[in-house]
């Protein structure tokens, strides 16, 4: 079956891509290609997106678009947040440490206001660390001209949470899990090349193999759950 995705291109790391793509504009333009090693790419607008439903192709969604309609076709979601190859380490560790307890500290500076992330990085926190028991959220006055939310999660596998969204000019991910015997941190700005002409990768991109080998399959389960997590942020918003 043919490979479609769909993302914002600019997010995209060709360099450490190993699948073979080629970059389209509509779905028109896609070719029957049963190669398990290639994929079609194309930007992630409102259009391209909602076309999905038209075709039967094995297509990867970014988790977005499941804040403005339910995909009626068999596709694949993959959440912004779990596509980076450092947040999968970070999964790794903390399947190794098995913490049971702990203080999780997790920052995020975006270009803009972006509740649909937000509500991903949810969706992906609670999926290692345990439904959202509680949640107490502050945020910024819209007639601020800014945007900072802070919010205090209470999971259910025993983590507290400090989860903090400010806008800036730069995008950044900070992640601190602190137990009793054990501290795991990550920090994206670690990351960044020292050079502008350096060969380092982007500190907030991810490859076509990233995005592929970390998406998740939609199904009702997974669509109940974002809409309980979004009915939860909405009533507990305050200004």
């Amino acid at each position: 079956m043919t490979i479609v995705l769909v993302e914002s291109l600019d997010k995209l790391d060709k360099r450490k891509t190993v699948m073979n793509t080629e970059t389209i504009s509509s779905f028109d333009e896609i070719k029957e290609n049963k190669d398990e090693n290639f994929a079609f790419v194309m930007e992630a607008t409102e259009d391209n997106v909602r076309s999905v439903t038209n075709h039967t192709d094995r297509v990867f969604l970014p988790s977005k678009s499941l804040m403005t309609f339910n995909p009626a076709v068999d596709c694949y979601v993959y959440f912004d947040l779990e596509s980076y190859p450092f947040f999968q380490k970070f999964k790794k560790l903390m399947g190794q440490l098995q913490q049971s307890k702990g203080v999780l500290r997790f920052r995020r500076t975006m270009l803009e206001e972006n509740q649909a992330l937000v509500l991903s990085d949810l969706y992906v926190l609670s999926s290692i660390f345990g439904g959202l028991e509680s949640v107490h959220i502050k945020q910024s006055k819209r007639q601020s001209g800014s945007f900072h939310m802070i919010m205090l999660v209470n999971f259910g596998k025993g983590i507290m949470s400090h989860i903090e969204y400010t806008v800036a000019n730069e995008e950044r991910i900070e992640l601190e899990l602190s137990g009793i015997k054990s501290i795991v941190e990550f920090n994206s700005d670690h990351m960044k090349p020292i050079q502008p002409e350096s060969k380092t990768s982007l500190p907030l991109s991810y490859s076509v193999d990233d995005i592929i080998a970390s998406a998740r399959k939609v199904d009702d389960n997974m669509l109940k759950s974002l809409h309980a997590i979004r009915e939860l942020i909405e009533r507990r918003v305050s200004v």
